[in-house]
């Protein structure tokens, strides 16, 4: 190369970057926010497999192979079928360690946590803590799965506890339960009757979770997860443990003395079973009531905070606040345009805000702390759920 060329290359690249750009965000200038995964994870125990290790399944036949033949006393085992026959993407299963019947429900918990490093923004399913008889111990299961799930950005889908088979019963446990963490899970009634898959073997009642699984994983593939799983139908199975009227769905969805929302399945002659609501438990937020709301949410927080990982390695400047802004307005724009977003104008659908007086102190600094926020309108233009991402830098000496 000429010194004349190479003389022109020079200005062009110091045109074109930012003014005391630091050499390594340099490096990653114009790299894009690659989208975090959704990862689907059945927890349970299963007739075969390796235990307590995630392991990867991309097909029922895959799944039948590596975790054993159905088996009609294997709830989980049935779920994921479930899942399959509604149009499931692949998956991860965790095998716990117990029988048929789980001698130790904390088995769950251990199988839950070799997920831990795994990435988190999974969909969980874990059907057997419906099974738990002690109350309290099944209460307990379920608030460390919702714990779970705020620490890693995930979601979990629910079953009621197994014996509740009527409205009364179902209010009294509501009363009751634990009111942490609504948000991150959704409960689905009643109980769906599915065949077992199983030549002899009769068809049981089971908790819908698995059903809804595979139609939200589905739709997530299909039109993205800020599409709401609502009146889509469900395969495989043939009816509900009860049908249920307008004013009772209304009752399930809408409950002011505890805030907390069950969502309700409904039978139709023509058509089956469909999932007539999708909120989260936690139906008294204005933010966090719908279930797509709260999933899309986690995936924007996710694969922003991941992509900006590179801070770490930088003492703070302007300028790595215009590369965050610049690189979350490029990532969220696609978003925009895909749907998930709200807004004919990008200032109505999102903003980015990143800086000293804007977000962050001089103390921030000093502690090597990069605070930036993120608004995002999902529902309506203009209405902004705030995202706060704190993010690291590197400590100037």
């Amino acid at each position: 190369m000429n010194k004349s060329l190479r003389f022109a290359l020079l200005i062009l690249v110091s045109l074109t970057l930012p003014a005391q750009l630091p050499m390594a965000v340099a490096a990653v200038f114009q790299r894009p926010v690659v989208a975090a995964k959704n990862q689907v994870v059945f927890i349970g125990t299963f007739k075969e497999g390796p235990t307590d290790k995630p392991v990867r399944i991309t097909s029922y036949k895959e799944f039948l192979t590596k975790f054993g033949p159905l088996d009609n006393e294997y709830e989980t085992a049935l779920q994921v079928r479930q899942y399959f026959l509604n149009g499931g993407t692949p998956l991860t299963i965790v095998r716990a360690v117990g029988g048929a019947t789980l001698e130790q429900p904390a088995n769950l918990l251990t199988a839950l946590h070799t997920l831990d490093n795994a990435g988190g923004l999974f969909l969980l399913v874990i059907p057997q803590i419906t099974s738990v008889i002690l109350p309290a111990v099944r209460d307990s299961l379920y608030a460390s799965v919702l714990e779970f799930a705020l620490n890693t950005q995930s979601f979990f889908v629910m079953d009621p506890p197994a014996e509740i088979k009527t409205l009364e019963s179902m209010a009294t446990w509501r009363e009751q339960f634990p009111k942490n963490n609504l948000n991150q899970g959704a409960i689905f009634f009643p109980s769906v009757l599915v065949a077992s898959g199983v030549a002899g073997m009769p068809a049981r009642y089971l908790g819908a979770s698995g059903s809804v699984a595979g139609e939200i994983a589905t739709v997530d593939k299909d039109r993205g997860m800020w599409k709401a799983p609502v009146n889509f139908d469900l395969e495989g199975v043939t009816r509900l443990d009860m049908n249920l009227t307008d004013t009772q769905i209304q009752a399930l969805t809408q409950d002011p003395s505890t805030g907390m929302s069950i969502n309700a399945l409904r039978f139709n002659e023509s058509r089956g079973v469909f999932i007539a609501t999708a909120r989260t438990m936690d139906g008294a937020s204005v933010d966090w009531r719908n279930l797509n709301v709260r999933r899309t949410v986690s995936y924007i927080e996710t694969s922003l905070r991941n992509a900006m990982a590179w801070t770490s390695a930088e003492p703070y400047s302007s300028s790595v606040c215009n590369e965050i802004k610049r690189a979350s307005t490029v990532f969220l724009t696609e978003l925009s345009r895909k749907g998930a977003l709200n807004g004919s104008r990008p200032e109505e659908a999102f903003t980015v805000l990143c800086g000293l007086g804007a977000t962050m102190t001089a103390q921030d600094i000093l502690a090597g702390n990069i605070r930036a926020t993120v608004l995002v309108a999902l529902e309506r233009p203009a209405e902004f759920i705030e995202i706060n991402l704190r993010l690291k830098s590197k400590i100037a000496h």
